[in-house]
């Protein structure tokens, strides 16, 4: 949730959003790999090189402290496992990059 708030809210493309394997997955294997085999031989091709597209330009956490980067965001959420209201924190990778 917090990576499609984050693309919808501030019009960031799934590739900028470095939101866990699943999401990098999900919204960028197929388009990455096509235009990997553009380039080269499917057996060319390293097993998780398809990631290596993708230009991330924040990043999603738990982790409520990061020293040296800039935190963006943090986006609340509730759990069963908690009592307590919880927080998915996003950080720039490249200073403050969203508005």
């Amino acid at each position: 949730m917090a990576g499609r708030t984050l693309a919808v809210e501030h019009g960031l493309a799934a590739g900028q959003v470095a939101n866990g394997f699943d999401w990098s997955g999900y919204w960028t294997y197929e388009s990455n790999m096509e235009q990997l085999k553009k380039t080269k031989p499917l057996r060319a091709i390293g097993e998780w090189e398809w990631q290596s597209l993708n230009s991330y330009r924040v990043l999603t956490s738990f982790q409520a402290e990061w020293p040296g980067h800039a935190r963006l965001a943090a986006i609340p959420y509730r759990t069963p496992l908690s009592a307590h209201e919880q927080a998915v924190y996003v950080w720039s990778l490249a200073g403050n990059i969203v508005q």
